[in-house]
């Protein structure tokens, strides 16, 4: 009997056939769907019949892994407990779209995912601990994963070893008869598979397919852009920089010259700065003191290019808020006050002995901002 194929394109019949084929994977059925690089094959993880039939439309070894595929980039977070800033900062842009990451769980989060998930279907997703994940970034996907309530595995719609098909004409070129029903989105925007990364903790991720997403737009995506801002440039934010600069380098086990190519960016400027002054002298005995050496600062105003790069953009008082905000209504939601509610004062004219605690209090306000970017695990 022929698969049927529903106009998933149409907006105005969508709903009620995503609502048929979520009820087609319910009962064990496959499902071809659209994505925007190839045509999947949807079943549901939980269910052996389903698993059984897709092993045998695809004709592929037992022990080759399934992609879990995802409605919304944040549901990744009730699979993989830990991930680490960058590579969180890598899925935020590069999510829903083009790319495969494939992440290798601790065995405490492992054991905690088996008793999460159950064996059965956690021997379905992980494999040696490892599990492989995709957010397409196509609508009838999105409602499709999103709708069905249960984990998502989903191949390409082919056999093993022949081309993945990019409409849904080749999908029923392959598999017709042998699936029940197939979702037609019309053509994959980008008719090539997408790429497929190994995620490394601090190190670059390793490129496993080369897809949509080469390696330099993987780098550009794999940053974290970090901004401090005061009023002349010239000893609270320089400070804030210089020591910001050292704790990534420990937290990234690299030296300080190192950070940038790790995907680490730390800058600073002055709401009221001057082109190329220097730090003040108490600021740099100061972070000299904290083993950090800020002589070579040379003061910059903020800019557009700077403030619109920065992913974070703290701020000593509540004045800087609000000139940034007032400048660059856009990145309002990136500012944020370094120390929390309360303000960093200025040192400026003082002595060593009032820069000193000025030092100390932006170091262990980094130390808890750090900790807070580390830990922010609900959201993506």
């Amino acid at each position: 009997m022929k698969t049927p194929i529903l106009p998933a394109h149409d907006s105005s019949r969508l709903a009620a056939i995503i609502e048929q084929a979520v009820g087609v994977l319910n009962e064990g059925g496959l499902v071809a769907f659209p994505t925007e690089t190839v045509y999947g094959l949807a079943a549901r993880a939980d269910l052996p019949s389903a698993l059984e039939r897709l092993g045998q439309v695809k004709q592929r070894p037992g022990d080759k892994p399934y992609t879990l595929h995802l409605a919304d980039k944040q549901e990744v977070l009730g699979y993989v407990p830990t991930i680490g800033l960058l590579d969180r900062q890598l899925l935020r842009r590069a999510w829903p779209g083009p790319l495969t990451a494939v992440f290798t769980l601790s065995e405490a989060d492992a054991d905690h995912q088996r008793q999460r998930l159950g064996e059965a279907v956690f021997t379905v997703l992980y494999h040696d601990n490892t599990i492989g994940v995709r957010v397409p970034d196509h609508i009838v996907a999105r409602e499709l994963l999103g709708r069905t309530g249960a984990p998502i595995i989903a191949p390409s719609a082919n056999r093993t070893g022949e081309k993945p098909p990019v409409t849904a004409e080749e999908a029923a070129a392959r598999l017709d008869g042998e699936i029940d029903l197939i979702l037609d989105g019309g053509p994959a925007r980008y008719q090539k598979p997408s790429t497929v990364i190994r995620l490394k903790g601090i190190e670059e991720p390793e490129i496993l397919r080369e897809g949509i997403l080469d390696k330099r737009m993987l780098a550009g995506m794999r940053v974290l852009n970090l901004l401090f801002v005061c009023t002349g440039n010239s000893c609270r934010s320089p400070m804030a920089e210089g020591l910001c600069r050292k704790l990534l380098s420990q937290q990234a086990n690299c030296r300080i010259d190192q950070l940038s190519e790790r995907g680490y960016n730390v800058s600073s400027a002055g709401v009221m700065a001057w082109e190329g002054g220097r730090a003040t002298s108490e600021a740099i005995a100061a972070c000299r003191d904290l083993g950090v050496d800020i002589a070579d600062h040379r003061s910059r105003p903020v800019s557009e290019q700077a403030v619109y790069a920065a992913d974070r953009i703290y701020v000593m008082t509540r004045s800087h808020a609000e000139s940034i905000r007032r400048m660059f209504p856009a990145v309002s939601e990136r500012v944020e006050l370094l120390a929390g509610e309360e303000e960093i004062a200025d040192p400026i004219g003082g002595t060593y002995t009032e820069y000193k605690p000025c030092a100390q209090k932006i170091l262990g306000n980094l130390e808890r901002q750090l900790d807070k970017l580390k830990g922010e695990m609900d959201r993506l």
